[in-house]
């Protein structure tokens, strides 16, 4: 499993975990990283809800960061 693979798939439990039931209700879009560079963050968009949620990872592919986006905050 590549670096990016274990960072997507700590995002995806971050967002399971955060968001639990309503998740499939949520309808988020493919995950992607955000920085290229050292491909450190990740984000996912729910378009129909205007929610992004974007994670930052250390070297070893954990959590460090969440933050949610939503509403007016959504386009920033």
């Amino acid at each position: 499993m590549t670096h990016e693979e274990r960072i997507i798939s700590a995002h995806c439990k971050s967002l399971s975990a955060h968001y639990g039931d309503v998740l499939t209700s949520m309808k988020f879009g493919k995950p992607e990283v955000i920085n290229e560079i050292d491909k450190s963050g990740v984000e996912s968009h729910s378009v129909t809800k205007k929610v992004r949620y974007i994670t930052r990872h250390l070297l070893t592919s954990e959590v460090t960061h969440a933050i949610i986006l939503d509403r007016e905050w959504y386009e920033r």
